[in-house]
């Protein structure tokens, strides 16, 4: 006898498949609304894509057709255009264009929130507000800058507002600067680096008189460094100077430096270093030489035949195999202290 088959209740099956179109009208419901409103983001993304290309033509064209001429009427676009997009008009323009620019910026106070921000508010507020202030190097900006480093506040607004003042060209006296980043107490960092580099992209003997000034090892070594940015080559001298001193960190500061500016006339003391009782400054000399020297002096890097130290060793040996080979230098690699 065959067992009769099994059934499920007309009202199970009713449900269930209820319950399946339920399921069905939920997702459909929920992939319409996300297409919606994908749909809505992308009208509002273009309205203000419409609107900041309207601000920006009737900018430019003011700036441009009338600029000094009729101050008035920059000073209306200026108070009705969004202050990032000025802000990048004044990264882009140069001369009275600019000039014209900053002063009606300045005329109609649109960046008196900014500066008051810098004193009150939070840290995110304050960070930001710098960030914006970048753009607009004057004379009333670079004051309040400096006023934030005269005085106590958090290391990490300070520590921006030199930045800033670096990359908007203005000098920050030497013992201000080591008072307020606290550079004496400090172990250098990206930042450090970065402050650096822009400082001594702008003038090599701004780095000179912080060098002369500091005692920290660490520091120090990390503003010679900053000298292989320095484009005028006043800094190539000093260099060599540099890379007699007694302290190995400063010696490989030095040589790194030079490596970076690829100045023939350091290659005479790179070559000195090949004997340096410190296997680091060695391996920096090797990697200077690699950078500088022509391919045709390859068989120089033959004093590291009788070399101890792997590392400078295996260096020595790859440079001299590249060079005879007519191989361009690689990318510097930073020797570390």
């Amino acid at each position: 006898m065959n067992p009769a088959p099994f059934t499920l209740p007309e009202g199970v099956v009713a449900a269930s498949i209820a319950g399946s179109f339920g399921a069905l009208a939920l997702v459909s419901l929920a992939i319409g609304w996300q297409l919606l409103r994908r749909v809505l983001l992308d009208r509002r993304q273009r309205r203000r894509e419409a609107e900041a290309r309207r601000d920006l033509a009737g900018l430019m064209g003011a700036l441009f057709s009338l600029g000094a001429t009729a101050p008035e009427q920059v000073q209306a676009e200026v108070r009705r255009t969004p202050l990032e997009i000025i802000a990048n008009v004044l990264r882009s323009v140069r001369g009275v264009e600019r000039d014209a620019l900053l002063a009606a910026v300045l005329a109609t106070g649109r960046i008196a929130p900014l500066l008051r921000a810098l004193d009150s508010g939070g840290m995110v507020r304050r960070l930001n507000a710098l960030r914006q202030l970048e753009a607009f190097d004057c004379p009333v900006v670079a004051d309040a800058l400096l006023r934030l480093l005269e005085r106590p506040g958090a290391q990490l607004i300070r520590n921006q507002a030199a930045l800033v003042l670096a990359r908007q060209g203005v000098a920050v006296p030497a013992p201000l600067l080591i008072s307020a980043l606290r550079l004496e107490r400090v172990q250098p960092a990206l930042f450090h680096q970065a402050l650096f580099r822009e400082i001594a992209l702008r003038d090599a003997r701004e780095v000179f008189e912080l060098i002369t000034a500091l005692r920290s090892v660490g520091v120090r070594a990390a503003l010679i460094r900053a000298l292989g940015h320095d484009v005028t080559l006043q800094a190539v001298p000093a260099l060599e100077a540099w890379a007699a001193h007694p302290e190995p960190a400063l010696r490989i500061a030095a040589t790194m430096a030079a490596a970076r500016l690829r100045h023939p006339g350091s290659l005479p003391w790179i070559r000195a270093l090949f004997t340096d009782p410190a296997p680091r400054v060695r391996l920096a000399a090797v990697i200077a030489f690699r950078q500088i020297a022509p391919t045709a002096e390859a068989h120089e890097l033959a004093a590291f035949t009788a070399e101890t130290d792997p590392a400078v060793f295996g260096a020595a040996a790859e440079a001299a195999m590249a060079m005879r080979r007519g191989m361009a230098p690689p990318r510097l690699i930073e020797v570390g202290t």
